[in-house]
């Protein structure tokens, strides 16, 4: 079983050395969480954008959900590792999580 995910970082509009720097650092923590953490990461990406069971759908930063936290705080460690030359706003770095791909297992 794999995660699929896509990272949103189309509003450099300059530091493409340094945006790719970035994409690549946070692909490359989530690929290193374990799979509860990743499914949880997807789980509650979900619900928190498109709501569940007829629950109204949740502010993660507000709310307090430790795997959105998680992703924040990986996404700010990042930024400021390899680009802490960007102002507080107009830079996207975030991952959003797509699906679960079954992977096929030869017999």
């Amino acid at each position: 079983m794999k995660i699929t995910y896509k990272i949103d970082s189309d509003d450099w509009t300059s530091g493409h050395d340094d945006r790719a720097k970035c994409v690549d650092a946070l692909g490359e923590w989530f690929e290193g969480l374990s799979l509860k953490n990743q499914l949880g990461i997807l789980y509650a990406q979900q619900f928190a954008f498109t709501g569940k069971d007829n629950h109204e759908m949740f502010d993660p930063m507000n709310d307090g959900c430790p795997f959105q936290m998680m992703v924040f705080e990986a996404q700010a460690r990042i930024i400021k590792k390899y680009a802490d030359w960007i102002p507080g706003t107009g830079f996207n770095l975030a991952l959003f999580t797509v699906a679960i791909e079954l992977e096929e297992v030869e017999a």
